[in-house]
């Protein structure tokens, strides 16, 4: 049933946009332009960047699809293409959060500054060695439901 030749570049294409999301710092920059629209200076700064590194990611996602620019003067402005790399962004954050043990572990370190390294019981009641908050092992349905962007520091 149709072309392989022609599934295989559909597949392709789309993993382009799946290779684009393979980066902690491209998705830090899709989360700030999550925020709004910002230069190259501003989110190489905000994402601890050199200029150079932040305009290699920034390409990356825009080749994706994922940002567009708009040139003012000599400067370059980022924003996100549109409302459905928003949606993408979130429901990436999402299904991380509630399908990968880490993620989840990570974004609570991240939100509340308190982690330690210990034993952890798993699902089977097994300790096993992996970070998780200090203050409350056992995520709330309130934390579960929380937003995952960071608050801007």
């Amino acid at each position: 049933m149709g072309d392989p030749t022609r599934k295989a570049a559909l597949f392709d294409a789309l993993a382009t946009t799946g290779k684009a999301l393979s980066n902690g710092k491209r998705l830090e920059l899709l989360d700030l332009l999550a925020q709004g629209e910002r230069s190259v200076d501003a989110l190489a700064k905000a994402a601890g960047l050199g200029l150079t590194t932040a305009s290699a990611h920034l390409q990356t996602l825009k080749q994706a699809g994922l940002v567009t620019t708009r040139r003012d003067g000599v400067r370059i402005h980022y924003r996100l293409a549109g409302d459905d790399v928003a949606a993408l962004y979130a429901l990436l954050q999402r299904v991380a959060h509630t399908h990968l043990a880490a993620a989840d572990q990570a974004r609570a370190a991240y939100l509340t500054g308190h982690t330690h390294l210990g034993p952890v019981p798993d699902d089977a009641g097994r300790d096993v060695y992996a970070p998780r908050l200090a203050a409350d092992p056992k995520p709330t349905r309130q934390d579960a439901d929380a937003p995952w962007h960071p608050v801007p520091g």
